[in-house]
């Protein structure tokens, strides 16, 4: 009998990637068709060469220790995915089995080194164990302890926020993270995308993307179906690319993952996928070339039947990534772009009811438990205290309310701490790396407080620079920002901690000069 297994995930899980090197291969280049506008059979406007290169690290974890199960299809998932880009022009690195150590190493090095063309895309891929704690999400290497232990799990663990940081960190035009396991946090906006019309200058604006095979809390199967189905999706063989031009964009690809995931699941998966909280880093979309598939030689669908299967595709994307709305904008859109649609009475009925709600009743109707309990679900996760006011305003007498006032009593207490106290939590000596002009080199960074109490720290890097940091300033609840000077000048450096303060990452600016590199450092 074969043995079924799940991926852990508590309310907040992360994928990366898994240690083979792929071998050499040339990054193909891509160039794409651009359209006038994103109206639908807009006219095409010229050709741009959209990526230079194409680079993807590819993890998948299985050999787990005893605090966490072992998995069975991660590493075989990470093998094909990393086949499946070869053979689309992508360079691979491909990592499987990572400690702790290996993990951050692996992620440093392919944002902050490869990533820095700007003319290239780097697709990334994890596949393994997450964890959450306190609204923080980690990633789990095979290595870490059980999170009861709580200081060595934190030292082990890679925070969620430092995934942010990372695809800041890096300069490529185009980033995509897929994640298969659940996911929930504030690092990215999770959302709706409508399918796009076609391929247009905004879409050559930079991003950063993310796509997850499940919804916090869920538990994500490991038998293989989410990786079949996005080969399925990137070889062209389903009808994934919802405009048939040829091209298959993140958020096509999205909204496809979602509907067969969820059908396939019965509700019990729903992938989700979106962009990073940037207004710089939100616009454009990650594009994949793609075969389309032939026609079947027995039933040879006419150009208008063809044309005909592209649209019900689309219609029914665009409807599914709007449906649960709240805005009657979006019915509006549905309208305007489908007015014979399937669904256009109800659109026109959600546009009646969101711009004419009913009146409020005076006596509202007693709750079910079974809405309370969907309600406290939706919120137990929640870092906003105002959630469970609204609790308690719903369900007075609720089964939850001494849990809310806890929650609520937590949250209302003060978490930055002063920057003596904060001083004294970072003390120490931190080995990292440090970016100068288009290469990294190692740097040592010593914090302490002086003999006045006020945090400073000195710095050296390539065992010839020496500096000083000084004039410190609190920026958040691990956040600290100094002004460093050396004989060539002075700057900025910005660095946030982790919450155990055994590392950080950031960058540093020169004072009158544009432009950031990255500064980071482990006790």
């Amino acid at each position: 009998m074969v043995a079924y297994h799940v991926r852990v995930c508590v309310f907040v899980l992360l994928v990366v990637f898994a240690g083979v090197f792929a071998g050499p291969m040339e990054a193909r280049e891509l160039t794409v068709e651009l359209r006038a506008s994103d109206a639908a059979n807009a006219a095409v406007s010229g050709k741009v060469k959209l990526y230079g290169a194409s680079h993807a690290l590819v993890i998948g974890n299985d050999l787990y220790k005893d605090a966490w199960p072992r998995l069975s299809n991660a590493v075989k998932d990470a093998r094909l995915i990393a086949e499946a880009l070869r053979a689309k022009g992508f360079q691979v690195t491909l990592k499987t089995n990572l400690k702790s150590a290996a993990l951050s190493e692996a992620l440093e090095t392919f944002f902050y080194e490869t990533g820095q063309d700007p003319d290239a895309r780097l697709f990334l891929w994890y596949a393994g164990h997450g964890y959450s704690e306190r609204g923080e999400g980690y990633l789990v290497p095979i290595d870490a302890p059980d999170p009861s232990q709580v200081g060595p799990f934190l030292r082990k663990a890679l925070s969620l926020r430092r995934m942010g940081e990372y695809v800041r960190g890096a300069s490529a035009l185009h980033i995509l993270s897929v994640f298969d396991s659940c996911f929930a946090g504030t690092v990215f906006n999770v959302g709706r995308a409508k399918p796009p019309a076609g391929i247009t200058h905004a879409t050559t604006r930079p991003v950063r993307q993310f796509l997850t095979s499940g919804d916090a809390g869920q538990e994500v199967s490991d038998d293989g179906t989410f990786r079949k189905l996005f080969i399925r999706a990137l070889n062209g063989e389903v009808r994934a690319d919802a405009n048939s031009d040829g091209y298959l964009a993140a958020s096509e690809l999205g909204l496809f993952m979602t509907s067969e995931i969820t059908n396939y699941s019965n509700g019990g998966q729903t992938p989700r996928n979106g962009k990073l909280n940037d207004p710089d880093l939100d616009q454009g979309d990650f594009i994949f070339q793609i075969v389309a598939r032939p026609p079947e030689q027995s039933k040879r669908p006419t150009p208008a039947a063809s044309n005909g299967a592209s649209a019900r595709s689309a219609e029914l994307l665009f409807w599914e990534s709007i449906k649960n709305s709240t805005s009657a904008a979006d019915f509006e859109d549905y309208l305007a772009q489908f007015p014979r649609g399937t669904f256009t009475g109800l659109a026109q009925r959600r546009i009646a009811s969101l711009k004419n709600p009913p009146p409020k009743r005076n006596i509202p109707a007693k709750p079910s438990a079974e809405v309370e309990v969907a309600f406290w679900n939706s919120i137990q996760n929640s870092g906003n205290a105002a959630d469970f006011q609204d609790y308690l305003k719903r369900f007075p007498k609720g089964i939850f309310g001494d849990l809310a006032k806890r929650r609520i009593e937590e949250l209302r207490k003060p978490k930055t701490t002063s920057l003596a106290t904060f001083g004294t939590n970072i003390a120490g000596t931190y080995q990292g790396k440090i970016a100068v002009k288009t290469s990294l080199g190692p740097v040592t960074t010593n914090l302490y407080l002086d003999a006045q109490g006020r945090l400073v720290g000195k710095y050296a890097y390539n065992n010839r620079f020496n500096g000083t940091l000084a004039e410190a300033r609190r920026t958040g609840s691990y956040g600290v920002t100094f002004t460093w000077r050396e004989q060539v000048g002075k700057g900025k450096l910005v660095i946030e901690f982790t919450p155990d303060y055994s590392s950080f990452s950031g960058y540093w600016t020169w004072d009158g000069r544009p432009g950031q590199k990255s500064w980071t450092g482990r006790r």
